[in-house]
């Protein structure tokens, strides 16, 4: 299992055009961790977020914890992985773990809008401007 989502995180935090998550209901540990590869996510206002590790007595790798850290900073990613709580969209959109929250019945259209004013940009500025930010990222091990 930690192989073939290894490869399926790799394959995903390695595409060099923008990914766009769009959430709808549960986004819960696995899930939720496909859902941080992604470099906007928007969600419904109904979907609920977490990772249940602590409960479940699970470890959690640190590529997770830091992908999420760097998200949401120290303080949240301690409350999400502490608690093992869910959190709803608001709660979730506050803490910077997602972008944006739209009412469940524009989700999609929303999603396709915004896919397509990325689309119409320059790609190449787009495809450097990813890269950037995520090279900016790595520096904070």
């Amino acid at each position: 299992y930690e192989k073939a989502s290894s490869l399926a995180k790799n394959s995903l935090n390695n595409l060099k055009k923008p990914l766009i998550a769009m959430i709808d209901g549960f986004c819960i540990g696995g899930g939720m961790g496909i859902a941080l590869t992604a470099d906007i996510r928007i969600a419904s206002n109904d979907s609920k977020f977490g990772i249940p590790a602590a409960r479940l007595g699970l470890g959690y790798g640190y590529e997770g914890i830091k992908e999420l850290m760097n998200l949401v900073g120290p303080a949240y990613a301690k409350e999400i992985f502490f608690t093992g709580n869910r959190f709803s969209s608001i709660d979730a959109e506050r803490m910077g773990l997602i972008n944006k929250v739209v009412e469940k019945t524009h989700l999609e259209q929303y999603v396709v809008d915004f896919a397509s004013r990325i689309a119409i940009n320059a790609p190449l500025t787009v495809m450097a401007s990813k890269a950037a930010i995520n090279e900016g990222l790595k520096k904070y091990v």
